[in-house]
């Protein structure tokens, strides 16, 4: 285990997110990765596989925002086989409105690829900033 060639690889996974590369973001990822949206939303809740994660991502980036999900990475740890990312999604809606969400991306590695990773976001902000309520 390499806990600063894992954090190096979170930042290029999350620097490829911030500008839509998802082919860069998915080639860090086990061909049995899973995603978990660690929220009490049940639109957002579950467990997705790469695939279903990159479909919801084209369409939400699509459908939802002007600009796409923005990220600014605020700090980065990791002890042993596990990396946590603190960072910011700053986009423009296409309803109008700003959004800004903290999220903590929680990464799980085996060998030198990902084969979990938890999402915590603030369900509350999203369903008033995107769905209105």
């Amino acid at each position: 285990m390499n806990e600063e060639k894992n954090k190096a690889t979170v930042r290029k996974m999350l620097a490829a997110h911030a500008v839509r590369d998802f082919e860069t973001f998915g080639a860090e990822l086990a061909e049995d990765a899973v995603w978990r949206y660690m929220v009490e939303d049940p639109a957002l809740t579950g467990i997705k596989t790469w695939p279903q994660m990159l479909a919801v991502w084209k369409a939400s980036t699509a459908d939802v925002t002007l600009n796409g999900w923005n990220l600014t990475t605020n700090s980065i740890i990791a002890e042993g086989d596990l990396v946590a990312a603190e960072v910011v999604s700053h986009s423009k809606l296409r309803n109008g409105r700003d959004f800004c969400n903290r999220v903590v991306f929680y990464f799980v590695f085996r060998g030198d690829k990902i084969v979990e990773v938890r999402e915590y976001v603030d369900s509350q902000h999203i369903a008033e900033a995107i769905r209105g309520h």
